[in-house]
């Protein structure tokens, strides 16, 4: 959403698709809010010098007035009505009531009949370029609203062109311009109408912001995004820096600065803005979700992904009212299947790799739940969700949903096939259900995956499978095959070790099994049980081929790092013993030989892996 890339897979990236821009319904109401204000005051004073034109028009005036004062808007246009039809001579006081008829049917959110109203006091054609100004820009308004963007656009230029002294009309007729043209999407047009607006020099801090924001607005729509990032940026940092009183309008410059800078790749400085248009507090839902997807977006490609889980989940409960801006939360333009499936998918990885592994399944879940029609995204889903299962120990729902991945997998991805297969050969496993595993390994080694830690994965999961009905010789290759593979993951190449080296000592291959645990432990894996696990393997296959010097300094080796570890003080006991002479030949057959036959089936030395996801916690596992 050119969005900062997501953290895998296709598809757009969260930056491409943060349209961090407030709604123009917002805006239009912004601009008029400040525009009822300056106009009540203006008509208020101007009404009470009606009775030199016409004598009915005092009482008509004096309610008016009455009206306003008490916010009674349907009185307020029943006065404005009433002065009208006391057919006042001069132009310049039609037109002063057919702009406060106009301006309280706006209130009244009777659009056509405020536009009818403007247009009638255009019609009289008043000689003060300001009325006249003012009855072009409520027309404007009013056009807006009805979604009529090129009429709108004609009012705020024809409004401009009568050439109003009152730089707060003339302001105003710029916002509404350059708000139309966003509409429009002629943003180089509104970029121009909001520097007309700034060069202006507008008194209220409000209305300078505003404009700034326009111009944001603009330059973030354009297409040539580096470019016009930079000017966004600019255009934004000026808005902010105007300091405008009014909350909303500060929050919304701060998104997009907050969205310019993610186009720039500076997300350190995106999530700052993100952050500090937070703090100011808008009141706005929408305002406040846009800023929560712009954080979150930025938190992603910073790796920060608890905080982008968190900043998105901000966002969903400031229960925002404008289905696009859940989009963008749903790393999506629209409510396609597909992005909100792909938002789901990301978030489960994510939770993955933070060992959230009920929320990595629940987003899995939703994530197939929205029925995405890409293949590849709802095969990612179940991987996760397989993934996840099989760490809560739920292996037969991790089953199920590798199968089901398999199923929507596409042929032509051999590496999501594989960790599909993956992921049911691992749930077999644990399920004893022995030969399914092998033969699901085999299958994900025949998809053919790129990836050298997946491929290795799955030669390591079946050595497990064939330790397990020992075909010991079969392990052993598969061993060989997956470290042949050339796999980075430590924890991947020790496992394959592990396995290599129990093979070859129930194939009485003593020297190799010796061989496999020393590169194991020269691998050096962090994992306490894995090491001390490879010095047991060291020592035993040293104790069978009667090199009872390196068993015992291996034992002490492997007691170093776990002293309560049974079999190798067990050991340890029966080499001091033999080294005394008490009783060697007795300890040798039944001390090791029996020990060594009382578990025939290998257990995992680790947890499953993936290169895409943190690890699982370690499982200690005694080697027999």
């Amino acid at each position: 959403m050119a969005y900062p890339s997501p953290p895998s897979g296709s598809g757009p990236s969260l930056v491409e698709l943060l349209r961090g821009l407030e709604t123009r319904g917002e805006l239009r109401t912004r601009i008029m809010g400040r525009l009822v204000a300056q106009i009540n005051t203006r008509i208020n004073a101007l009404a009470q010098r009606i009775p030199s034109s016409n004598n009915a028009a005092p009482s008509s005036a004096g309610l008016h007035i009455q009206c306003v004062i008490r916010h009674d808007w349907k009185g307020v246009k029943a006065a404005a009505d009433a002065g009208i039809n006391a057919n006042p001579i001069d132009p310049n006081i039609l037109a002063i009531l057919y702009n406060q008829k106009a301006q309280r049917c706006i209130s009244l959110e009777k659009f056509w009949s405020a536009m009818e109203a403007a247009d009638a006091g255009i019609a009289e054609n008043p000689t003060d370029p300001n009325k006249r100004a003012m009855l072009y820009n409520l027309k404007s308004h009013a056009c807006n609203q009805l979604n009529e963007y090129r009429d709108a656009k004609d009012a705020a230029e024809a409004g401009i062109n009568a050439n109003p002294t009152d730089r707060s009309t003339l302001e105003e007729l710029h916002c509404q311009k350059a708000c139309t043209c966003i509409s429009l999407e002629e943003y180089w047009s509104a970029i121009e109408a909001a520097d007309a607006g700034i060069d202006a020099n507008p008194i209220d801090p409000n209305i300078l912001a505003i404009l700034y924001n326009q111009k944001a607005y603009a330059c973030n729509s354009l297409e040539d995004f580096w470019g016009e990032s930079r000017s966004a940026k600019a255009a934004a940092e000026a808005g902010i820096d105007a300091n405008p009183a009014d909350r909303n309008i500060l929050a919304m410059l701060y998104n997009q600065k907050a969205y310019a800078c993610n186009q720039l790749n500076e997300y350190r400085d995106a999530k700052d803005a993100a952050e500090a248009g937070i703090y100011a507090n808008p009141n706005n839902p929408n305002i406040i979700a846009k800023l929560y997807a712009n954080k979150a977006c930025a938190c992603i490609s910073r790796e920060e992904y608890w905080s982008a889980i968190e900043a998105a989940d901000a966002g969903f409960d400031a229960n925002p009212t404008d289905q696009n801006i859940l989009a963008m939360l749903y790393n999506a333009k629209s409510t396609n299947p597909n992005t909100f499936a792909k938002f789901y998918a990301n978030k489960a990885q994510v939770c993955n790799v933070l060992k959230k592994y009920c929320d990595a399944k629940a987003a899995a879940e939703a994530g197939i739940a929205a029925n995405p029609s890409d293949q590849n995204i709802l095969a990612m889903l179940y991987d996760r969700k397989a993934h996840a299962c099989n760490t809560l120990k739920k292996y037969r729902d991790a089953k199920a949903a590798a199968e089901a991945g398999i199923a929507a997998s596409p042929s032509t991805d051999p590496n999501t096939l594989a960790k599909l297969y993956k992921q049911k050969a691992y749930a077999f496993y644990y399920l004893k259900e022995y030969r399914d595993a092998k033969a699901a390994t085999e299958i994900g080694i025949a998809a053919n995956s790129a990836n050298p830690n997946t491929l290795a994965e799955l030669y390591k999961l079946k050595a497990y499978a064939c330790n397990a009905i020992r075909e010991y010789r079969d392990a052993k290759a598969a061993t060989e095959a997956g470290i042949a593979a050339n796999p980075t993951n430590p924890n991947t190449l020790t496992e394959l070790y592990i396995q290599k080296a129990y093979a070859c000592y129930r194939l009485k291959e003593y020297h190799d099994a010796k061989a496999a645990a020393e590169e194991g432990i020269a691998v050096n894996p962090n994992d306490p049980n894995k090491r001390v696990m490879l010095y047991s393997q060291k020592a035993y296959a040293c104790y069978r081929l009667k090199e009872y010097c390196d068993a015992k300094a291996a034992a002490k080796a492997g007691l170093k790092i776990n002293p309560e570890y049974n079999e190798l003080n067990d050991l340890l006991r029966e080499l001091q013993a033999r080294q005394a002479g008490e009783k060697a030949a007795a300890h040798s057959n039944v001390g090791v030989g029996q020990k060594r036959n009382r578990e025939d089936e290998p257990v995992p030395g680790a947890a499953f892996t993936d290169e895409e996801m943190a690890q699982p916690p370690s499982k200690s596992a005694r080697h027999s």
